[in-house]
């Protein structure tokens, strides 16, 4: 269900500027504005203030997917608004007219968080990090490391961990002959994740034969990474409910040439 208006207009320029920045994503995207951001989590944006996106993924209703689409853009945002901590002078010394009368008035700016800021270094090919836990929190930070060391967990990983490793294991590059098992997984959130993950690594790699897979979530994911116009069509004829707005959506996408 969209969102419906705000009550009040925001009194703050930080809560104007995130919904400024959220209206304008949202016109470029071509996606409703609710589904860039809620306004709860503006709100509790402009309230908290995270200063990394650490802090920023903590807030309810940030999840990974908007903290890599739009974690930059928000903590430019929130540097914009900053109010540096003022710091006190030693006990000891009294203080002092300010000996520079240049410098009188003007605040420190904060230094602007940056994606990189918290991140170590990239790793070499030999990284520390060797259990699956570990190399999928490094992944979480930006640390990029060969793809082989968390394929070789993947055939022991529980389900909950499973898909998010294959994600991973895309976006570092892996073997398609290793992912491509996993479209015949029994579990439908891993076969779901193998198809999103696969289109990563080969997006010309036809899978429309998985628009037969009985499993909603299996199709849905299909369906948004499909270039086969007639086979949406098709499906736009075919289903209803959510696979049908899928399709439209992907229809849509693909005559517009935002694929």
């Amino acid at each position: 269900i969209p969102e419906t208006k705000p009550r009040t207009q925001p009194s703050e320029p930080f809560l104007q500027d995130l919904w400024t920045w959220r209206r304008e994503v949202a016109r470029a995207s071509g996606l409703s504005a609710f589904l860039i951001a809620t306004n709860a989590v503006l709100e509790a944006i402009a309230e908290k203030a995270p200063q990394s996106l650490e802090e920023l993924i903590q807030i309810k209703g940030v999840g990974q997917t908007t903290l890599e689409k739009y974690g930059t853009a928000l903590l430019e945002i929130v540097a914009r608004h900053a109010t540096p901590t003022p710091t006190k002078p030693p006990v000891s010394i009294p203080t002092k007219p300010n000996p520079n009368p240049l410098t009188v008035g003007i605040k420190p700016k904060p230094n602007p968080p940056t994606v990189g800021a918290q991140r170590a270094a990239p790793l070499r090919p030999n990284p520390p990090f060797q259990s699956p836990a570990e190399l999928l929190e490094a992944a979480a930070q930006g640390i990029r490391f060969p793809a082989a060391l968390l394929e070789a967990h993947l055939a022991s990983l529980a389900e909950a961990q499973l898909p998010r490793a294959l994600e991973v294991v895309a976006k570092l590059g892996g073997q398609f002959t290793v992912l491509r098992p996993f479209l015949d997984d029994p579990r439908e959130s891993v076969a779901a994740a193998a198809v999103a993950a696969l289109n990563t690594l080969d997006s010309s790699f036809n899978m429309d034969f998985m628009l037969q897979d009985p499993r909603v979530r299996v199709r849905l994911a299909v369906i948004r990474v499909c270039t086969n116009q007639a086979k949406l069509e098709q499906i736009m004829r075919s289903e209803t409910g959510f696979l049908r707005t899928a399709a439209q959506v992907r229809l849509w996408t693909l005559e517009q040439g935002q694929v």
